[in-house]
């Protein structure tokens, strides 16, 4: 980390990390929300940090896919995490009974095709494989998972979207809260 005040780019980082970074001056610029290798560490993340081994395979972390790909949606857009901590909190009360069920939450995650097209991508590369509605990644200390995420806690990378991922784990999402079958 560079001291207070220190001013560091991000061609720097990139540089440390191993990465080139390439810019196309005759078109617009492309947003991050989009970028395959951003959606690629913001799903290796997910995986490594709310995937668990199952009982049958300890080769591998397994995730609903459907609470993968909202967890990938609320890391891009934080006020899904408050809202999602709020209706988590309020929904055994007395008075909120009719809230069982997450029904305000916003479906744009549902639609959002950023998700599986990265899945997809990493399933062909063999990083990653689906199996009915999990997402499963092998979880061994040379995974190529396990070095994206050594690089990204190296590097002090995606701090923002770590945090918002430690404040979900505290809840359980799950697919029936999501309110989808």
């Amino acid at each position: 980390m560079p001291a207070s005040g220190t001013q560091i780019s991000l061609g720097q980082l990139l540089k440390e990390a191993g990465l080139t970074l390439r810019a196309n001056p005759a078109g617009p610029p492309r947003p991050v929300s989009r970028d395959l290798v951003y959606n690629t560490a913001l799903l290796f993340m997910i995986m490594l940090q709310m995937g668990r081994k199952r009982s049958h395979d300890s080769n591998h972390l397994a995730l609903n896919s459907i609470v993968a790909k909202f967890s990938h949606f609320a890391c891009k857009h934080p006020q899904v995490v408050a809202e999602y901590e709020e209706w988590y909190i309020r929904r055994y009360r007395k008075s909120d009974r009719m809230m069982l069920l997450w029904h305000g939450q916003p479906k744009g995650y549902l639609s959002d095709t950023v998700f599986e097209k990265t899945v997809h991508f990493l399933c062909v590369l063999g990083y990653m494989k689906q199996q009915g509605k999990d997402l499963l990644l092998p979880c061994s200390e040379d995974s190529e998972a396990q070095a994206w995420l050594t690089t990204i806690h190296e590097k002090a990378l995606f701090l923002g979207e770590r945090k918002l991922l430690d404040r979900l784990r505290k809840y359980q999402v799950t697919q029936i809260a999501l309110g989808v079958d």
